[in-house]
This record gives structure tokens, C-alpha cells and sequence, in this order.
């Protein structure tokens, strides 16, 4: 006789299986004659049609599992007209694309990648996961999502505030400062914003304006400065700025700047008004322009000039980012 925990070693080993099949199998041919691979699952209840007509056969077990919208609906009694093969068809308002990707995250195959290209593919599955409250696949499909903040960050973060993303909202509110936020959402639609409130709107205006403040404040007061041998504090030959000395370690030690590097702070900061990142300060127009004048009329200054620039230039967009890293955004999503 086969003793017991045998016979449970080798149910595991079945159900091993039959998952392993289900993930590696292709899809047959749809009912609606349009072909479109995908696993093939054995002994499927329930069939999926997307709005194209494009059928994906499923089970009503693994899905009631991973959604719960699944399974209050597999309890309620069916339309025995919706039947194709003998099994039971839901339609759905998803596209074919979107269909495969919820059941990409009710089934065990590999997560779902996104080219830079397929940020509404993103948005079209967040919405029918929530929909039909795959909470795991929202997790999941959040990852995804800030891959595109860099390149969409008002998209993800007006996504991330409609599903209550709380660090996607931020982090997409972070790499919003590389462009003005005006008169951006004035010359370009952006459909995601039709998500969200006039509340998470104002959050983000407000969040650049403080990041608008603190960066001004570098400008403002350099006591964050610690270096005091670059070549705008130590010469003597060029004609110092006009407004008196300024205090840089900390307060510790008081200078007298050149005029064309003070010239290149108000710049700066003028930029930093529409964009508060530190690679504003690193802008090579904005460098050249200031280290022109030292170079073609002073003597002391021509020979270190581009040299402390680039080094000043470097500290100060990192000292520039750490601050504004610090700004909150002050969202708060349910």
C-alpha cells in the first residue's frame, strides 16, 4: 500500500505539474477566429472575451484567489445563454492586451515587462486591476509604474494619486521639477489629470513653489559654502561685486566675491525659479557665460576659473538636490 505521505508527495508533485502546464502552454485560437497565444489552461470553467471578441479560457478557482470581484461574481447565477463549447463566457469591457495582462497576475507566470513606449498599456491595467480588485497585481504593476516618472512624471503621479500611490506620487513629484510646472499643464494635455482632484493638484503646485523657495535660499545665503580658496574669494585683480561681503563656513569666515561669479548665483537662480534641480547649476550655457569675462580680463582669475566652476558647480547642484530632497510633498491619499 502506498503510505500517506507518499501519496502527499506525489499530489505535490502533480499540482507542480499542472501549474508548470498552465504557465507554459500556449493559448488556442480564440472562438472569435482571431488568434492570440497565450497558456492554455486544462479543464477550463469560465471563458474571458475581451470587447474585440478575443476568448481566453480560465478557471473559476484560480481567480476567485486572486480576485474578489471574481468571486462574488462565480456566485451568482449565470446567463445559461453565455455559454461557447459548453462553458461559461464573460465579457469583458477590456481590450484583448488588457485581458492578458490581468491574467498574467491571477496566474504563476513571469511579471509583465513595459517598453518606454507602453505607459497607457500601464494605465489601462491599473485601472481594470482595480476594477476587479487584484490587489496583488496592483503592488505588482506600481513597480512598473515609476519606471515611467522620469520621462511622464505628471502622468504617473495624477495615476498615482487616483489609486492611492503615496511614494509613486512623490517620487513623480520629484522628477516634475525638471520642467516648469507652467505653463506645461496649460499647452499639454494630460488625460490622467481627469483622475484626480483639484486637491492633489494644488498639492503639487504648492510643492514646487517650496522647492522654489529653498533652492532661492542657496542663492540667498551661502553660508553652506566651505571652500573659501576658489578664485572669486581669493582675487584681488578683477573688481569685486557690489552689496558688501558675504559669509560662507558656516557664518566663520566673511569674503568679498567678483563680481562675474555673484552675476552667475543670480543667474542661476532666476533658472532655478522654473526648475529647482541641481542640474540647473551645471547648465554648460550659464558655466560659459560666466567664466567668459574672468578669462578674456583677468590675469588671476583666467587660470583657475573653469577649473573651481566645475568644482563649485558639482557641489552646489548636489547641495541643491539634498535640499529639495527634503521638501515634503504633503499628499495625503487614502
Amino acid at each position: 500500500m502506498i503510505s500517506n505521505l507518499l501519496l502527499q508527495k506525489m499530489v505535490i508533485n502533480l499540482l507542480g505539474l499542472v501549474l508548470f502546464h498552465l504557465a507554459t502552454t500556449p493559448w488556442p485560437k480564440a472562438i472569435s477566429s482571431t488568434s492570440y497565444p497565450r497558456a492554455n489552461p486544462i479543464h477550463a470553467d469560465i471563458i474571458l472575451r475581451s470587447n474585440g471578441g478575443v476568448d481566453f479560457r480560465a478557471h473559476k478557482l484560480i481567480l476567485s484567489k486572486a480576485s474578489s470581484f471574481f468571486e462574488d461574481m462565480f456566485k451568482l447565477p449565470q446567463n445559461e445563454k453565455m455559454k461557447a463549447e459548453g462553458i461559461q463566457v464573460i465579457t469583458m469591457e477590456e481590450d484583448q492586451h488588457t485581458v492578458r495582462l490581468v491574467l498574467d497576475f491571477c496566474y504563476p507566470v513571469a511579471e509583465p515587462m513595459f517598453s518606454p513606449s507602453e505607459m497607457e498599456a500601464v494605465v489601462q491595467l491599473l485601472r481594470a486591476l482595480d476594477k476587479y480588485h487584484i490587489q496583488g497585481g496592483m503592488k505588482r504593476t506600481e513597480r512598473q509604474l515609476r519606471v515611467f516618472a522620469p520621462t511622464h512624471p505628471l502622468r504617473v503621479y495624477a495615476v498615482a494619486c487616483r489609486y492611492g500611490m503615496n511614494e509613486t506620487a512623490e517620487i513623480a513629484a520629484r522628477h516634475s521639477l525638471q520642467a516648469p510646472l507652467w505653463p506645461s499643464i496649460a499647452q499639454t494635455k494630460i488625460p490622467e489629470f481627469s483622475l484626480i482632484t483639484a486637491d492633489c493638484l494644488q498639492t503639487l503646485l504648492q510643492y514646487h513653489q517650496r522647492c522654489r523657495v529653498a533652492a532661492a535660499s542657496l542663492v540667498d545665503d551661502l553660508k553652506w559654502i566651505i571652500d573659501p580658496n576658489f578664485t572669486w574669494f581669493q582675487c584681488k585683480s578683477c573688481s569685486p561685486a557690489s552689496g558688501g561681503p558675504v559669509r560662507i563656513k558656516n557664518g566663520s569666515m566673511t569674503y568679498h566675491p567678483r563680481s562675474w561669479w555673484l552675476k552667475y548665483m543670480k543667474d542661476v537662480q532666476k533658472e532655478l525659479y522654473n526648475r529647482p534641480i541641481g542640474s540647473v547649476v551645471l547648465d554648460a550655457d550659464i558655466i560659459s557665460a560666466s567664466v567668459a569675462v574672468p578669462i578674456r580680463v583677468c590675469d588671476t582669475c583666467r587660470a583657475t576659473c573653469v577649473g573651481d566652476m566645475l568644482k563649485f558647480c558639482t557641489f552646489f547642484a548636489k547641495k541643491l538636490d539634498e535640499t529639495t530632497s527634503r521638501v515634503p510633498l504633503q499628499l495625503e491619499l487614502k
